[in-house]
């Protein structure tokens, strides 16, 4: 089983993670690894540094008539197909000239 940490080091990890210091700069700073920090901090229910937990809302919905078209999307294969520069009527009259 391993052994316990000091409480002087519990210590310095929360004022750490409160600071806003990262797992991994915290483990150097106390000797462990970055995954043992991450756990202690687990077990010690910290609340992650500066993430709000705020509710988000949904976005009002559209009003009917200004849909898109189904299918139809700026970013589909269908709107970045590149046209041709020359058809291949074209071509042809430039290959038999």
């Amino acid at each position: 089983m391993p052994e316990p940490w000091p409480i002087e080091r519990e210590e310095r990890l929360r004022h750490l993670w409160a600071e806003g210091y990262s797992s991994g700069a915290i483990g150097l700073d106390l000797g462990y690894s970055r995954n043992a920090i991450c756990g202690k901090i687990h077990r010690l229910k910290l609340p992650s540094p500066g993430i709000k937990q705020v509710a988000i809302a949904k976005p009002p919905p559209q009003p009917k008539g200004t849909e898109e078209p189904k299918g139809f999307s700026p970013n589909s294969l269908e709107s970045r197909i590149v046209q041709p520069f020359l058809s291949a009527a074209t071509l042809t009259q430039v290959r038999l000239r």
